[in-house]
This record gives structure tokens, sequence and C-alpha cells, in this order.
């Protein structure tokens, strides 16, 4: 009997050793997982805190460039290309980046004044509303060609009726015009419901927003966002810049938007942007004419084309192999500095 209970003994310690070591093995799994997220933690944590002085380096090196570039007094008249002048900045960023022993810093300046200029929808003073009017056609033809390259089967004609009803609600939207009880209904039906600010859009989603009674939810969406088959508007639109549009950066879908009918946008910008690579490095003023001639194009009125910018959005991405940070900003300039108006830190 003394021998069975000593080997029961022996078993039920064996069973708790067991037991032991392998709260011990589950205890050792969790501390060592721990240990390798905090240690992946503080490596993101250290590559976040690196990347925040470089994203502003690279801000500051791109409206450093600008401005001294706005600065220099041109031997000759008309202006650098954007792409001479993104060649030049990313060859002084690379000399940069070079000092840099784990990071890779990238800066890219898009024009903003490429792009249509929503605020120049809501005029501040009624000498302005001529030239909001006209912004408005603008808008209306931009749309118009969206909706056909997006797959619209309605024709022009009808294209034109579903644009003009989309800024005719766009500017309800901002205030300039009377809301409609049709469409003060249908914001308040929405979940949630919701109600136009009676201001000029301040995020571009807004646009996403504005009732559009005439054209399918999945159509609208495309044409606002875009897709494989063509642009969206929204890409296409500042928020930020009052204008005047930079004819010599403007992007295709704005240029559509200075013709009445769409064989007259398909070909004048083709033209356009075919007559803008052949300037090269340095473009010459006017160098555009001869074009809105041959295609018929009415000149606009004044104050909303011109041949300078001041208005800029910079990217900017730091790089470090697994750890990417990306920053936006948008400014004006003048010929001291860069005050920017909005940054987006991703």
């Amino acid at each position: 009997m003394a021998g069975k209970k000593k080997h029961y003994e022996k078993g039920a310690v064996l069973i708790i050793v067991l037991f032991i070591i392998s709260g011990l093995a589950v205890v050792s799994v969790e501390l060592n997982r721990n240990v390798l997220l905090d240690h992946a933690f503080s490596i993101t944590m250290e590559a976040g805190l690196a990347s925040k002085p470089l994203l502003k380096s690279g801000e500051s090196i791109a409206a450093y460039f600008l401005v001294r570039d706005f600065q220099k007094e041109k031997n000759e008249p008309g202006q650098e290309s954007l792409q001479s002048l993104q060649k030049r900045l990313c060859e002084w960023v690379e000399a940069y980046s070079d000092r840099l022993k784990k990071w890779n810093l990238q800066v890219e300046v898009e024009d903003e004044n490429s792009r249509f200029p929503l605020r120049a929808l809501f005029p501040a003073y009624k000498s302005e509303k001529l030239r909001a009017e006209y912004h408005a056609g603008m808008l209306e033809n931009m749309i118009v060609a969206l909706l056909v390259a997006h797959g619209y089967e309605g024709g022009e004609n009808a294209a034109k009726v579903c644009a003009r009803h989309y800024v005719e609600q766009l500017l309800a939207w901002g205030g300039e015009k009377v809301l409609t009880d049709e469409a003060a209904r249908w914001y308040k039906e929405r979940t949630p419901a919701y109600y136009p600010p009676l201001r000029a859009p301040e995020n571009i989603s807004e646009l996403l927003l504005v009732y559009w009674p005439d054209v399918e939810q999945e159509l609208a969406r495309k044409v606002m966002l875009g897709s494989e088959e063509a642009p969206g508007l929204l890409d296409n639109c500042s928020l930020w810049s009052i204008g005047p549009i930079n004819i010599n950066t403007m992007k295709t879908v704005v240029g559509w938007g200075l013709c009445s009918t769409l064989n007259q946008a398909w070909n004048f910008m083709a033209e356009l942007e075919k007559g803008r690579a052949a300037q090269g490095e340095w473009l010459r003023p006017g160098w555009y004419a001869d074009i809105f001639a041959a295609h018929a194009v009415l000149a606009p009125p004044a104050n909303v084309l011109d041949e300078q910018s001041r208005w800029f959005r910079i990217r900017v991405l730091a790089d470090r192999g697994s750890v990417q940070n990306y920053s936006e900003v948008v400014g004006w300039m003048n010929k001291t500095r860069m005050t920017w108006v909005s940054r987006t830190v991703l």
C-alpha cells in the first residue's frame, strides 16, 4: 500500500510539474509576443517621429525653391514649364536625400492654378458676377464631357441639361441660388438628414453630397471620383485657388470647360497639349493664341486665364523601407514666402 501511495504521489507531482511548465510556456510566449510588439511599435514610433521633421524639410525645400525661382529676373519673356521646374527640384532633393542615412525623400509640386477654382463660382463682390457666371458655364461643360466620357448614353444635349441642373444645385448649396422645395425634401429624406450650408464648399467631398436628380448614383460617383475610363471632377477642382487658371499647366478636364461642344473640346485640348509639349522647357507668351483661333474657342473674360501661378500643392514622401509617411500642403506664394492654408499628414 505504501508503495502504491508513493507511486500516486509521484504521478500527481509530475502532473503538477507539467501544468507549471505549460503555464510558464504560455507566459513565455506571451512575454515574447509583447516584447516583439513593443519593439515593432517603438520602431514605428521612432520612424514616425523622425519623419515629421523630414516632411517639414521637404515642404520647406519646395517652398524655398519656388519662391527663389519666382524672385529671379528672367533674361527673356515667358515661363519655365512645370516639368522643367519639377526636374530641377528633384535633382536638388536627391542631392539632399543622399545625405540621409536611412531615409529617401521625394517632393512633388502641382500647380494649384491648373485646377478649376470652385471659389470663383461664389463672388464676394458684384463686380465679380460676370466672371462667376463664366466659371459656372465652364463647370457645366466639364461635367458634360465627364458624363459622356464615363458612358452616359443620353446624348450631348441631354448631358448638358444634367450638367446644368448639377451646377444650379451646387450654387444653391453655396447660397448663390434659392434652394427648391424638391431639393430641400431630398436633403431631409437622407439618412442621416443634412442641409446645404449656404456657403462655398470647404471640403472637396461636399460635391458628392449635392442633389443631382438626373443621374444614377453609380454614374454620378464615376463623374465625381473618376474611374479606369476617365478622370473625375474632384481631382480637377481646387477649394483654395480663386483663379486665374494657368493656361501653361491647365488640366485637360478644365480645358474642356472652355469649349461649347464635345468635338470642339476633344480636338482643342489635344492640340493645346501637343502645342504645350512642343514649347519645351520655356513657354513663350501667347503660344496658345493660334490654337484658340484654329478651333474657334472664344477668349474668356479677364482674370479667367493667365500664364503664371501663385497657388501650389506640394506632396512629400519620406520613405524608410517598410515605413512611409506622406504630407500634402496647399499654399499661395508671393515674392518672399509661401503661406500654407491646408496641410494633411498620413
